[in-house]
């Protein structure tokens, strides 16, 4: 089996998902958001935004695979040493991320 590493980049406005948050309430934080994420973000909207791009950039590197899952199934939390770390939620044919 050859392992294939690919690359995502994203970047969103803090203000506009804010803005979503404000708009949408509890709608879209429980759509995008898993509960540990939510307790980590706190109402920081900078964590929010911090977290929707990692979860876009994690969706981007499986981009023409045949893997896709909703935003809710890839959690962004702070690894042991601060950095953010991505970890995907059930099982999708043996895909690993490491952000």
């Amino acid at each position: 089996m050859s392992l294939m590493q690919r690359i995502g980049v994203d970047a969103v406005s803090v203000d506009r998902i804010a803005l979503a948050l404000k708009r949408s309430g509890p709608g879209f934080l429980n759509k995008v958001y898993t509960p540990a994420e939510q307790a980590y973000c706190a109402g920081n909207d900078e964590r929010f935004a911090g977290r929707w791009a990692a979860k876009e950039a994690v969706i981007k590197c499986f981009d023409g695979t045949g893997i896709c899952f909703p935003r809710r199934r890839i959690e962004i939390l702070p690894g042991p040493n601060g950095a953010p770390r991505a970890r995907l939620l059930g099982n999708d044919r043996g895909a690993q991320v490491e952000v």
